[in-house]
């Protein structure tokens, strides 16, 4: 005969049969032993929840590992989470048959939502040719490149020949010489311009250009010269030079002629005359041999002279009155002059600048209309400044005054408008005009979605977009969670349903010998277990399951 305990397992037969699970009592697996391993002969309770109702069954250890160890596993799929999910591989490199040990590599892994396996270093050929992916290669030290023409910018020449590459200067640093022209007295047999041109430069047999050479030692200088101009150079001879034998013109600038004998007319250009008495004023000489006091003002001299300079009314000079180079420096001494104001109708002095610097005078009107430029005007000698100055493009700080113009643009620091709703929320429009929303209604509220422009919400459309939806996002009014929620908690208090839509609380006691026998009063597992154990003949306080299925 099986002994039970009420509200407990059935000794004896029990696993014979199908037990109802609702004729187990989860307290009594409290207190029993747990095991760390399950061994050959031990059996494991299980729970099968597709039979109604739920009943309790055992399995031998050898079928509860043949199930855990089936032919299948069941994946999910999943290709949009935006995680890293490890990738399990078998342990150890073992073979690829028969019962094996999973690892995962924490930098092994799969994004299911960018579809990237990401490893620390892949090995094998890519199969794929084209892989416009790749931005970015270590160093390659063989192959044979195939594809487009490198780029100048990427080290490359850019063309897939050298034929007509390089444009010399454009391309090229350093001196060449682009063209070869023969000039005055030379020829060349060769083009002015042209790829890889041999020239050949010679010199011209006529030589009418060359107005210089060095020493003549031989030859003979024949008929057809009008004169023989040797400049700085001289001629000498050894024999006697007769100047009759020059005819008629005779050049001699800068050379000095020791003696001419008699000479009836000569015209003398340059260089020097030594050796004679001074030549007298009568024969165009100065009768003396210095300059110096030589000249006097008015005697020796015609036309207009300045003898003195004296500083008049307003005007002093930094020189003496009068005296041989005296350095006189003028200037307006304004102490000197009468301080009176200018009105309309006086003049100023001025230089001409159009008439050789002369000095005039001018009104001062004149004056004042040529400097009313753009946006000023002149009016009896006095500047006025326009009501409107379209020229004027900028300003200093304004302190005060009042803008009546137009709407100050966003881009000016201004809002783009002339008017606003009253009591609306102002919306940006980057460099539009700032706009704004009507006046809110009763319990709305602005609501934006990251993109476009936010929007007044209201009521369940507001909840939804905030994220407090009822029913979905957060719990609706519950007559019995507002009954809970009037208590008010204390130590040693379960709340409970006293009735529909009203709860109060339990007292929570530990006492082994539950003297309280109150009806609103919950003990302890400890404070019942003391007090069965303290019941109970034998003196048994539990059993393990081990126990349970021996018997």
């Amino acid at each position: 005969m099986p002994v039970s305990r009420p509200g407990g397992l059935k000794r004896g037969p029990l696993f014979d049969t199908n037990v109802p699970a609702t004729e187990i009592d989860k307290d009594i697996f409290t207190d029993q032993e747990v095991e760390d391993t399950v061994s050959g002969d031990d059996l494991i309770l299980m729970l099968d929840v597709s039979e109604t109702p739920d009943r309790v069954k055992y399995m031998t250890r050898a079928d509860f590992v043949a199930g855990l160890m089936g032919d299948y596993i069941q994946i999910t799929d999943n290709e949009s989470t935006n995680e890293n999910d490890l990738i399990p591989f078998v342990a150890n490199a073992a073979t690829s048959t028969g019962s094996q040990s999973l690892e995962m590599d924490g930098d092994f892994h799969y994004n299911p939502s960018t579809g990237r396996i990401t490893a620390t270093q892949l090995a094998g050929t890519l199969q794929t040719a084209s892989q416009t992916n790749i931005t970015g290669v270590g160093t390659v030290t063989t192959g044979t490149w195939e594809a487009t023409d490198v780029g100048v910018a990427h080290g490359g020449t850019g063309a897939s020949t050298l034929n007509n590459l390089i444009t010399m200067g454009t391309h090229t640093t350093g001196n060449y010489i682009a063209t070869i022209t023969a000039g005055t007295g030379l020829t060349s047999d060769g083009a002015t311009s042209g790829e890889g041109i041999t020239h050949s430069l010679s010199v011209d047999a006529s030589q009418s250009q060359i107005t210089t050479v060095g020493a003549l030692n031989a030859g003979s200088i024949t008929s057809g010269f009008t004169s023989i101009d040797v400049g700085s150079g001289a001629i000498t001879t050894t024999g006697a030079l007769s100047i009759a034998s020059m005819g008629t013109n005779w050049t001699n600038a800068g050379r000095t002629v020791a003696d001419m004998g008699t000479v009836t007319t000569i015209d003398i250009n340059g260089g020097t005359i030594n050796g004679i008495t001074d030549l007298a004023v009568a024969d165009g000489g100065t009768g003396a041999s210095t300059l110096d006091n030589l000249i006097t003002l008015t005697t020796h001299t015609t036309g207009n002279y300045v003898a003195t300079v004296t500083g008049g009314v307003g005007i002093v000079s930094s020189g003496a009155t009068s005296g041989e180079g005296i350095i006189h420096s003028l200037s307006i001494d304004l102490a000197e002059v009468g301080e009176i104001a200018i009105a309309d109708g006086d003049y100023i002095a001025f230089m001409d600048a159009t008439d050789s610097n002369a000095t005039k005078k001018e009104a001062i009107a004149d004056v004042a209309t040529l400097f009313a430029g753009t946006g000023l005007t002149a009016s009896s000698s006095v500047l006025g400044v326009d009501a409107s100055q379209t020229q004027i493009t900028s300003l200093g700080t304004i302190g005060t005054g009042t803008w009546e113009a137009t709407d100050v643009g966003v881009a000016h620091g201004g809002t783009g408008a002339s008017s606003l709703t009253d009591g609306g929320i102002l919306l940006g429009s980057g460099t539009g005009a700032i706009t704004a929303m009507a006046v809110l209604a009763d319990g709305e509220m602005i609501v934006g979605d990251g993109t476009t422009d936010p929007v007044a919400e209201s009521g369940s459309t507001l909840r939804t977009s905030i994220g407090v939806a009822i029913g979905s996002d957060v719990q609706a009014y519950d007559a019995e969670l507002a009954a809970i929620a009037g208590l008010t908690s204390a130590a040693n208090k379960i709340p409970m349903f006293s009735g529909s839509e009203s709860a109060s609380l339990l007292d929570f006691k530990d006492e082994d010998d539950l003297s309280s026998d109150s009806a609103t009063t919950v003990a302890s597992q400890q404070s019942i277990k003391a007090y069965v154990d303290a019941s109970n003949p034998d003196g048994a306080s539990a059993f393990s399951i081990k126990m349970a299925l021996a018997l």
